[in-house]
């Protein structure tokens, strides 16, 4: 009789238990199951000699191994970011972050160029050849990453961490420090899908192959170009191919090279580059003339309205540190773009005036070191960007 009477006892907390389990709210079950958002890290310039530059990536990995917790407790702790960013804890950032490095890619050709380096030696004043090798490595990976071979290799590969995250269920968040910035450029500038083929496609030279606007799809310019769609010209032009009957066929093939090159919208919640000379190496971003000047406004006008933040933060100090473009309203933005942008929850916004109090000599590494007050300056591009485009979230 006892055990019958501790059968049922057992059985009525099950049955309870299965009960106030069914009765959760949605929201709480989804406190066992937040989402995460994965900062990926991109490292500039390996300005390692020799040997030494096999030994640039545990360098970085330490530093992103400090950095982190910092960032993480400035995204957890701001009451925008919580609830604009993380979406009133939907969302939490991965404690893990990920690496992407690429700072071995150009380790023959800096063997070749220590060589050169050596000859240079024989004959070289001693002051001379100092500067010469310091500009050599500190320059040398920020010139060869913008090669367009190179850079097509690096974001191909940055491409699949990316893609791994998401098959993952995860969000990204890309940070490219110095001329790490090069490639979350050029990453979202040939992966986001902010193009309408007839944008780079005359609609003439549509017209007459039959397509009407209706069967393109979105696509992003690194589909188009593996679809030979359109090439590269020695001009830096983007042109359709000339040929009627291949372009046709290669339209054909655009969706099945959208899904595999392109990353879709809402994966990649974010950029945040540091430490920044992108203005001065992209300075043709700058050209109205220009195909990357029209590209980087899609890509912008893209990022606005698929609330996605793009986050420029350079210290003042830092020599290397350029502004990246002015914070405007979003009716100069309107008109500056010749787009009409319909904002819903992106924004882009340049917080370059941040102080690291270190010298101009060390300001360019003093990221890494003032790691409290780089992520604070972060957090304060996030809020002064989102109240440029929106308001304060006071007013909202």
């Amino acid at each position: 009789m006892k055990k019958i009477f501790l059968f049922f006892v057992a059985l009525l907390f099950f049955v309870n238990n299965f009960a106030f389990a069914g009765d959760l709210a949605p929201q709480d079950l989804n406190l066992q199951e937040k989402k995460k958002i994965t900062f990926i890290y991109i490292h500039g310039s390996n300005d390692f000699s020799g040997k030494k530059r096999l030994e640039f990536r545990k360098h970085f990995d330490e530093q992103v191994k400090n950095m982190h917790p910092y960032m993480m407790k400035a995204f957890n702790q701001d009451e925008l970011t919580r609830t604009q960013f993380l979406k009133n804890g939907e969302f939490e950032i991965n404690p893990e972050p990920v690496i992407f490095y690429w700072g071995d890619k150009s380790f023959q050709e800096v063997v070749n160029l220590d060589d050169n380096l050596s000859v240079a030696s024989i004959f070289s004043p001693k002051l001379p050849q100092i500067v010469r090798g310091t500009f050599a490595h500190c320059l040398h990976d920020a010139v060869w990453v913008q090669k367009y071979q190179n850079m097509a290799q690096i974001i191909d590969e940055l491409h699949v961490l990316v893609k791994n995250e998401i098959d993952k269920g995860n969000k990204v968040v890309l940070l490219g420090y110095s001329a790490g910035s090069f490639i979350t450029y050029e990453y979202f500038l040939n992966k986001f899908i902010s193009l309408n083929p007839e944008e780079i496609v005359p609609e003439e030279k549509l017209a007459e192959l039959n397509i009407t606007k209706s069967q393109l799809r979105p696509t992003c310019l690194d589909a188009l170009m593996e679809a030979g769609v359109v090439s590269l010209n020695i001009g830096g032009k983007y042109a359709p191919n000339p040929v009627k009957e291949q372009l046709l066929a290669n339209l054909s093939l655009l969706n099945d090279k959208t899904a595999s090159a392109c990353f879709a919208d809402n994966t990649i919640k974010g950029v945040i580059n540091f430490a920044s000379p992108l203005a001065l190496f992209y300075s043709e971003i700058s050209d109205s003339k220009s195909d990357l000047n029209f590209l980087s406004k899609l890509m912008y006008k893209h990022i606005i309205e698929t609330d996605t933040f793009w986050l420029t933060v350079n210290y003042a100090e830092d020599p290397l540190g350029f502004p990246s473009s002015k914070n405007i309203s979003r009716e100069e933005l309107n008109k500056l773009s010749g787009f009409n942008i319909s904002p819903s929850g992106g924004f882009v916004y340049d917080k370059s005036d941040a102080r690291a109090f270190r010298s101009f000599i060390t300001a360019h590494l003093a990221y890494w070191t003032t790691q409290k007050r780089f992520t604070k300056a972060v957090i304060e591009a996030y809020n002064k960007g989102f109240a440029n485009m929106y308001g304060e979230p006071s007013e909202l």
